[in-house]
């Protein structure tokens, strides 16, 4: 009798078993096919390193860009709201890019200079720099330059704007927000290539074997062009605001921390602590209204981001799969999401005001934003991130095994 009473409860327990394994089994299918559809989106590196947490920091940075142009759509009465004016006025996307951007272009350089690799092409950066970039920019100023002549803006009007946008002379010839210009966020990528051609130069600062003396030498150089750009302000304001003069702490910030982050650290819950902290700082920054305040900005940004790329669980976030595909398609995001903000925007009436519907608005439109620069992302700019793709398939292998 009581094994007959056993016999029951050992077939229940393994049912319940079976129960909660095929529920797992379930769960790792559908993970590996979510992993799957992540990599058709995940960017291509030209020297092979992927490092995800950097695309989580531009997902950041995008989120935080497209935010802030959302907001503008707000009907005025919405604007004055505490919540959406702290937003407007502590934005630091951009800043973050070109962090960013000194961050990746210095690693290399950094790399050479430790001995583990081989001592930069500079006609190959300078190639890849126009390989990459140059066809998406391209095709998205004529995709909305023929939207606009199509919404009836005059051909001439058209031309005037678009022809030097071709050439990244924009900004010198229009300024940096003109309201006929046909893709108005593009006046960071122009300060972005006035970086790309002189940070050969400025890299060979790695050069210098003494870390001190390397880390002094950048700081005074930082703090010299940050003093230089305020001086040329005042003299002629514009040429500041449309230069790399306005911005060029920023990349140099990118740089340090690519010295830093090249040290070999373990990660700690202390980084954590220290990024989080910097981060929080960083719109009590902007609010305050301090002097010297891009240089504060941009120190602080150094501790953002090097202790991000440092911690534990904030870098786990960050390398997390759907945000750091997000963050990788970002420069899809960002030559697209205007013009489809201002092609949904006239049409669209969301309910409420204030905060709540910036909120409901970033989730709305950042979710067609990101549909649609995905498409773009797969069909243009991912093809042009393989090292070579204009080349067949043989001479490309051969490019790669090169390089």
């Amino acid at each position: 009798m009581p094994e007959d009473k056993a016999a029951p409860c050992s077939r229940h327990a393994e049912n319940r078993s079976v129960a909660i394994v095929i529920p797992v089994r379930e769960l790792s299918l559908m993970k590996r096919n979510i992993d799957k559809f992540l990599a058709r989106f995940r960017r291509v590196t030209s020297g092979g390193r992927y490092i995800p947490e950097v695309d989580g920091l531009r997902f950041i940075a995008i989120s935080i860009v497209v935010l802030q142009h959302i907001s503008q759509s707000l009907p005025q009465s919405g604007q004055g709201t505490f919540g959406v004016r702290v937003i407007n006025e502590s934005i630091f996307g951009v800043e973050l890019f070109f962090v960013i951007s000194g961050f990746i272009l210095a690693l290399p350089f950094k790399s050479h200079a430790l001995g583990l690799s081989r001592p930069v092409d500079i006609k190959a950066y300078y190639l890849r720099r126009l390989a990459r970039l140059e066809p998406p920019y391209l095709l998205s100023l004529l995709l909305v330059a023929v939207g606009l002549a199509i919404a009836g803006r005059p051909l001439s009007d058209v031309a005037l704007h678009l022809i030097p946008s071709f050439f990244y002379v924009s900004l010198p010839i229009h300024g940096q927000f003109h309201p006929l210009a046909i893709n108005s966020v593009t006046w960071s990528l122009e300060v972005e290539v006035q970086f790309y051609i002189i940070a050969p130069l400025i890299m060979s600062i790695f050069m210098i074997d003494n870390s001190y003396k390397r880390h002094v030498i950048s700081l005074i150089l930082l703090i010299f062009i940050f003093i230089f750009s305020h001086i040329v302000s005042r003299i002629a304001y514009p040429v500041s605001v449309v230069s790399l003069l306005e911005y060029f702490q920023y990349f140099m910030v990118g740089l340090l921390v690519a010295d830093a982050y090249s040290e070999k650290r373990s990660n700690s819950l202390r980084a954590d602590v220290l990024a989080i902290v910097a981060w929080l700082a960083l719109p009590c920054l902007f609010q305050a209204r301090l002097p010297g305040q891009s240089l504060l900005l941009a120190l602080n940004l150094y501790v953002a981001v090097l202790y991000s790329l440092r911690s534990t669980y904030l870098r786990k976030a960050l390398a997390h799969p759907v945000i750091a595909t997000i963050g990788g398609m970002c420069y899809s995001i960002y030559l697209l999401h205007m013009p489809i903000i201002h092609w949904l925007v006239p049409g669209t009436h969301l309910p409420g005001s204030g905060l709540p519907r910036l909120l409901l608005e970033g989730v709305f439109y950042g979710a067609i934003i990101v549909a649609i620069s995905a498409v773009f992302f797969v069909l243009v700019e991912k093809p042009c991130m393989k090292p070579h793709w204009w080349r067949s398939k043989r001479h490309r292998e051969e490019g790669v095994l090169a390089t």
